[in-house]
């Protein structure tokens, strides 16, 4: 018998580390199934009281779903005795590099898959939002969006978004963008582009669970995507200061006098140092820092890997400390990195010999 008590959704925090099997023989083959796949076979062998254990279920599971970007995966023991199979399944596992100290089902109700209560985001560019639904509510985000005119008046305007219905447990994904929020409520009532005002934030909602996005026309530095701590993509625009740093290497040959340079070779490393942040925003940027999957869009169908390196950070609750991020990153194919779209057409159409 199989002896792991889990609920129909937990998230890895409530896995515990090893597990029992009872009513052992003399040994139980072991098959550990995620999502569709087996993991893990072993051979197990009883105690001398009929008890047989399992260590490292938790490690096991933790470092397949994150390898495999898994969010949210179903789990399914069996154990094969010599007098027959039994099952241990029909669970979901959610990826969690957090704790909650509140009843883990109802958590996964309050919060989106994020560690965040407000976001800071430049007003064109999109990023996204996920949660976890079990397929007892209907997918979908309410928002109320606020507009300043510009005699300073305020004006909020309710908003959705809503998609296609899974009616079982999923990981949704919403794309927000500033702009686009605006042009939804603009023309739902029917006004022409900024007679509404200019949109500085907006706040949405899923159930019990509620982010507020805070509007800003501050272009970052660089922005990439990145794991969470709940394996879901997220990304972070960073405000501050980028360099680049070149640096050369190469060996020297004199041969009868001539000489020349070989096995030569350059690496190009970015340094950031960000702008003052909040506490929130420092330890969100931490689990940024920390993340095993990093990439930088480059258009929307190319997102080199990006390696972080150099790691310098210090978070005080100080009131006189100002906290600063300072981190090197470059791609993890050692090589500068173009598209094509940052070079225009140099010509009207038809040619006429006039340049932009």
């Amino acid at each position: 018998m199989i002896n792991l008590y889990l609920n129909d959704y937990s998230t890895l925090y409530e896995v515990p580390d090893y597990f029992t099997i009872t009513q052992v023989d003399k040994y139980v083959d072991v098959t550990i199934r995620l999502q569709e796949k087996d993991i893990y076979s072993t051979t197990l062998y009883e105690d001398g009281t009929g008890k047989a254990y399992f260590y490292g279920l938790r490690q096991l599971l933790a470092q397949n779903m994150e390898g495999r970007y898994l969010t949210l995966a179903s789990l399914t023991i069996y154990a094969a005795h010599e007098d027959g199979m039994e099952s241990y399944e029909d669970k979901y596992i959610l990826f969690s590099k957090v704790f909650f100290y509140e009843e883990q089902g109802d958590f996964m109700k309050n919060i989106f898959l994020n560690t965040r209560s407000y976001y800071v985001v430049p007003r064109s560019l999109y990023f996204p939002l996920s949660l976890f639904m079990d397929g007892s509510e209907v997918p979908g985000l309410s928002g109320t969006a606020v507009f300043k005119m510009e005699d300073g008046r305020i004006y909020t305007y309710d908003f959705t978004r809503t998609t296609y219905n899974y009616n079982l447990p999923h990981i949704y994904y919403f794309y927000l963008c500033a702009d686009a929020i605006q042009r939804q409520i603009e023309q739902a009532e029917g006004a022409d582009s900024g007679e509404l005002g200019t949109l500085v934030s907006f706040s949405v909602r899923a159930g019990r669970r509620s982010v507020t996005i805070y509007v800003t026309d501050e272009e970052p530095a660089i922005y990439f995507d990145f794991r969470n701590a709940f394996n879901v993509s997220e990304r972070i625009f960073i405000y501050g200061t980028m360099k680049l740093k070149t640096s050369f290497a190469r060996k020297e040959a004199s041969i009868s006098g001539h000489t020349q340079f070989y096995n030569m070779s350059e690496e190009r490393k970015y340094e950031v140092e960000t702008v003052p942040m909040s506490m929130e925003e420092a330890e969100w940027f931490n689990e940024f820092l920390g993340s095993h999957y990093v990439e930088r869009e480059l258009n929307q169908d190319w997102q080199p890997t990006v390696l972080i390196s150099d790691i310098s950070s210090e978070i005080s609750d100080s009131a006189k400390d100002l906290i600063k991020m300072k981190f090197s990153w470059r791609y993890q194919e050692n090589a500068r990195w173009i598209t094509t779209d940052r070079y225009p057409q140099q010509f009207t159409a038809p040619f006429n010999d006039t340049f932009k």
